[in-house]
């Protein structure tokens, strides 16, 4: 475990950026390397907490398997998300760009605009990095 988004950027080799547009208020961030090359930032509010994982490659990194009422894809920048949740609400997003996989898990399900949002912000800053 790490203390900043910088120190765990330097332990798994590539650039990891902090979720600003939360949906709720996070009380404690934690960054875990789980791997080399696989990173993990958990956010945990009072009413939800959230999970978002980048790692070398493109298989899905979110280790969500469960099955959903709703499994659908949006398109962000060409890029194809998959989401997943119950109807109108979204617990889960996930996604490659070709070199590394992403993936935001929330406890409590948000609305489709709440995960398009943080989705449109990780896509945004990594485009700017590259």
């Amino acid at each position: 475990e790490y203390h900043s988004v910088g120190e765990l950027s330097k332990a798994v080799g590539f650039n990891l950026f902090e979720i600003n547009n939360l949906p709720f208020k996070a009380k404690e961030t934690n960054y875990i390397a789980i791997d080399k090359g696989f990173a993990e930032i958990n956010y945990s509010g009072e009413e939800n907490s959230l999970t978002y994982r980048k790692s070398v490659g493109t298989e899905d990194n979110s280790g969500d398997y469960n099955v959903y009422d709703y499994s659908g894809e949006i398109e962000i920048n060409k890029i194809k998300v998959a989401v997943k949740g119950e109807a109108e609400l979204l617990k889960l997003a996930s996604w490659t760009d070709g070199k590394y996989s992403y993936s935001i898990a929330l406890d409590k399900a948000v609305t489709q605009k709440a995960m398009t949002d943080m989705v449109i912000e990780v896509i945004e800053k990594e485009k700017s990095d590259s």
